[in-house]
């Protein structure tokens, strides 16, 4: 048997034939291209009913990347191949039979239609636009249409919030998985290799180029210190009935937003989120549907919300006077005065991680997927927050409840808290 000298990392990659749907993150120099290609001759013997699929983002890569580290492995395999370049496949001779790979550029995926897989592999994934990424993949589990292990695989170093994150992490599920590299794993780098890229890239860049972690590299994230695992609970409403809830809520015609948190021994449990709502009226009913009767609310709002009417159906009414209505006039906290986004966003920060390390805010992310979305996706447009794509809704309510209760300013709610 050929010693291949693979890392922890790229053996757990090539040797999953079960999940349908299989990705591999890492740093750059991690292996990802060669477990790619090791993974597909797997693939290959394993299944006789269809033919393979690889593909690179460009023809180029298929040329520069993908077939020099094929043909070096089938070399070292000693697999008997034919590689037909007019076709643009490869031929190899398994256990004595010939199966096929075929060999594709992402930016023309179209050209797959009609193909019957047996499996595909995508390499560096996340060098695509997002669009063309996710158009290409799902056109390739289209074609897995037979076949004794039927998977779809890709591998990347990630570039920013792309498809790898939205299919692996913010899709995640029982047929998905991740599995991470770092460069560090790497034992054939020289140490120079390191030093020149912390020469040259910024600590942000170096955690996903080194480290394979997802990072917004086109502006910075607004909430730095956020980390999904770190900053992570599982608290639930369900697991605590009599709690006093804390709630923010940011006002938009047609995309209210708010969430919902607890708040024990001074550490925020966010736990449920509510988004879309019509308007004011119909948020107060849905506030009421989530967390049930009974329940001791109390309200953060932005103070122009006492100005602004997003409900046109009762225009006689303010947003807050609504929820006054609804709620009480004593459970609706806001300002006088309209509070600056930048100290809003410096409480979140201080508050997901202090300066000793401490996390004093935690979100459950299973029951807040928007909400976690747009914490670890906004980045700065020309140094201010990213307003496009609504990201800003929820944490700005988030910031609301937070910056009125532990922010050091005048006017401040009394903190509800369980013990």
């Amino acid at each position: 048997m050929i010693e291949l000298g693979l890392m922890q990392h790229q053996i757990d990659f090539i040797e999953d034939t079960t999940t349908p749907f299989l990705g591999l993150v890492g740093g750059y120099r991690s292996g990802k291209t060669h477990a790619l290609c090791v993974k597909a001759i797997k693939m290959a013997a394993l299944n006789s009913k269809a033919d393979g699929a690889l593909l690179e983002p460009t023809h180029g890569m298929i040329t520069r990347v993908l077939i020099p580290t094929m043909n070096a492995l089938l070399y070292r395999l000693k697999i008997p191949f034919v590689l037909n370049k007019s076709s643009n496949n490869y031929e190899l001779k398994l256990a004595g039979q010939w199966r096929k790979i075929w060999l594709l550029s992402a930016e023309n995926y179209e050209r797959a239609a009609g193909q019957t897989l047996s499996w595909f592999g995508i390499d560096e994934v996340d060098m695509m636009k997002k669009e063309i990424a996710k158009a290409s993949w799902n056109m390739m589990v289209s074609r897995l249409t037979i076949g004794e292990f039927k998977q779809g695989f890709c591998c990347s170093t990630p570039e920013g919030y792309n498809f790898l994150y939205d299919f692996f992490e913010v899709g995640a599920g029982d047929n998905t998985r991740l599995i991470r590299a770092s460069t560090y794993d790497n034992p054939f780098i020289d140490d120079d290799y390191f030093e020149n890229l912390e020469k040259t890239h910024t600590k942000e860049q170096l955690q996903a180029y080194l480290y394979g972690q997802f990072i917004n590299l086109t502006t910075g994230n607004v909430y730095y210190t956020y980390d999904r695992v770190k900053n992570r609970t599982t608290e639930t409403l369900a697991k605590h009935p009599q709690a006093p809830l804390n709630i923010g809520i940011d006002f938009n015609v047609g995309k209210m937003a708010c969430t919902i948190a607890i708040i024990m021994g001074g550490i925020t449990h966010v736990v449920k989120e509510i988004y879309g709502s019509a308007n004011t009226e119909a948020l107060i009913k849905d506030i009421r549907k989530t967390v049930g009767p009974n329940r001791k609310i109390v309200c953060f709002v932005d103070s122009s919300g006492n100005s602004q009417q997003s409900n046109f159906t009762a225009a006689s009414l303010t947003d807050v006077n609504q929820l006054k209505l609804a709620f009480g006039q004593e459970n609706v906290k806001h300002y006088k005065g309209h509070i600056p986004i930048a100290d809003r966003i410096g409480v979140l920060n201080a508050r997901f991680s202090a300066a000793s390390g401490k996390r004093n805010l935690l979100i459950n992310d299973f029951e807040c997927p928007i909400l976690t979305r747009c914490i670890e996706t906004q980045g700065f447009v020309d140094g201010k927050p990213d307003k496009s794509n609504d990201l800003d809704h929820m944490p700005d309510a988030l910031g609301y409840e937070e910056s009125y209760i532990f922010a050091p300013q005048k006017h401040r709610a009394k903190i509800t808290t369980v013990n």
